[in-house]
């Protein structure tokens, strides 16, 4: 089965005909929903023709989107789950959270991993956070699709809002993008979308 998600997904001939099924597969199977963000993740990762990012977002809004008992799992695994960093301090022998130093506001404090294999482990998040600004277009038109994901999924969006910031700088994960989207793109290009009430909070 993995086999023919990782050639489709690739291929991407028919997002959407592999979105249903992916989203009738992932009913009440946390192991297939698992394994296939897995292969999302990985490929997003490993992406090279930027024009694909459409087709991977198309599969997981329709995965997400399921109602049963793992949504939220679903959730916190494409995202990531928010976990405090852990700094160790010799001769200290306990690990303590927060930034190695009072002074530095802009170190991390939470990274957004799952419970993927270990070489791509990190969620959707984690992916942006670090990657804004190395590889660009890999971020810019991400946050794309995630932003209409929300826009059709009110659940995706109120999960989405409670994640905090990877830094003591701001108060959740979504307050560094305005900032980050002006730099290259009018918001008016993204169309309608769950953005609308970040944007009204930056420009109030």
């Amino acid at each position: 089965r993995s086999e023919f998600y990782e050639k489709s997904l690739k291929e991407q001939h028919n997002s959407a005909a592999l979105a249903e099924i992916s989203a009738y597969c992932a009913f009440q199977n946390s192991c297939f929903s698992k394994s296939l963000n897995d292969i999302v993740l990985k490929h997003l990762n490993e992406l090279e023709n930027f024009d694909d990012i459409p087709g991977y977002f198309t599969v997981m809004e329709a995965v997400l989107a399921v109602q049963d008992q793992y949504q939220g799992y679903r959730f916190d695994l494409f995202l990531g789950y928010p976990q405090p960093i852990g700094y160790t301090r010799h001769p200290i022998p306990y690990e303590y959270f927060g930034v190695a130093q009072v002074l530095g506001l802009d170190g991390e404090i939470y990274s957004y991993r799952n419970i993927g294999p270990d070489q791509y482990n990190m969620g959707l998040l984690a992916g942006l956070w670090s990657y804004k600004t190395k590889w660009e277009p890999f971020c810019i038109g991400s946050i794309k699709e995630l932003l209409k994901m929300m826009n059709h999924s009110q659940a995706l969006f109120e999960h989405f809002l409670t994640i905090p910031a990877p830094t003591y700088q701001t108060a959740r994960y979504s307050d560094w993008f305005y900032g980050y989207l002006k730099q290259f793109i009018r918001y008016e290009d993204l169309g309608p979308s769950a953005s609308t009430y970040m944007l009204k909070k930056h420009r109030s």
